[in-house]
């Protein structure tokens, strides 16, 4: 059989992700490495780098098959679009983010008044934004707020258009190194153990391709399973690709210890719960839209590999 009539067999798989980067490498590293075709998948990736509400956008419009995102998934459940979450790709913890300061700023509290670069609400770091001020005294309007996606926020803070925003952990290495950030505090203090990243599926796409589905998802948590079992091959990769302006031995380490945070699917129903009790507390819900939520409204797990 010729290359051509496989690739005539592949099946297509829309899959949504947000802002390319190292979050999304291993996908993209498993997929050119042929993984995906060689399961018969032909995974067309959608980035949305205005956050998973553009996302939800397009999955509204029958553009998305599935994907892999975190608080969105909740708010579009809960505000009725016909999507389920499939498995969790992050173990349950409290972690939280990381608000990252210009020099001037020494405290939390210093930044009342300031602008504060983060994105929207009902997305992950305006929330975690919010966890921390509140812990310090301080509110929504204690604050500019200069909305912020894509990665963003740290070409702001080094611009010294903003005074602080949330970072990963790469990005605060380049921001001390370049000595125009420094740490202030993470969400992670604040917060119970929670879940909230997840690979989801459009419910039309699981009704109609419930064995494409399966082998969907079988397939995403084998291309971890690659990631790491050919880390060497994996970090040139990522290195190549993301990681050209971080220093070699701080990447490296972030790579591992982020293989180290993967979850294998499994939900922890309790640190959902513990999430959306927060969404709540934010202002993203009402309580009895979360009290009224059946686990049948969010969850659909027919399809996680059994172990």
């Amino acid at each position: 059989m010729s290359c051509k009539d496989q690739a005539v067999k592949l099946e297509p798989v829309r899959f949504a992700v947000l802002t390319p980067g190292v979050g999304t490498a291993s996908l993209e590293f498993a997929r050119d490495q042929g993984l995906f075709k060689k399961a018969g998948i032909d995974l067309q990736l959608k980035y949305f780098q205005g956050g998973g509400n553009e996302g939800n956008v397009a999955i509204a419009g029958g553009q998305i098959d599935a994907g892999n995102y975190g608080p969105p998934v909740y708010t579009a459940i809960v505000r009725g679009l016909k999507i389920r979450i499939l498995a969790a790709t992050t173990k349950p913890g409290h972690k939280g983010s990381i608000l990252v300061a210009r020099p001037e700023i020494k405290t939390v509290e210093d930044l009342r008044g300031k602008v504060i670069a983060t994105t929207n609400k009902s997305m992950s770091p305006y929330q975690h934004v919010q966890t921390i001020l509140r812990a310090h005294g301080l509110s929504e309007r204690d604050f500019v707020l200069q909305p912020s996606n894509g990665g963003s926020g740290l070409p702001l803070l080094k611009s010294g258009q903003v005074q602080a925003t949330l970072l990963g952990e790469l990005d605060l290495s380049l921001a001390v190194k370049g000595g125009f950030g420094h740490a202030l505090d993470t969400s992670g203090k604040y917060l119970k153990d929670y879940q909230s990243n997840f690979l989801f599926g459009y419910a039309p796409f699981l009704e109609k391709n419930p064995e494409l589905a399966k082998t969907f998802i079988r397939t995403f948590f084998e291309s971890r399973l690659y990631a790491r079992d050919h880390f060497e091959e994996f970090f040139a990769y990522a290195r190549n690709k993301y990681g050209k302006k971080y220093d070699s031995l701080t990447f490296r380490k972030y790579l591992q210890q982020t293989q180290d945070d993967l979850s294998d699917g499994t939900i922890d129903t309790a640190a959902v719960h513990n999430y959306l009790r927060y969404m709540v507390g934010w202002g993203d819900f009402q309580k009895i839209e979360i009290d009224t939520l059946k686990d049948a409204t969010l969850f659909d797990l027919r399809f996680l590999p059994k172990r």
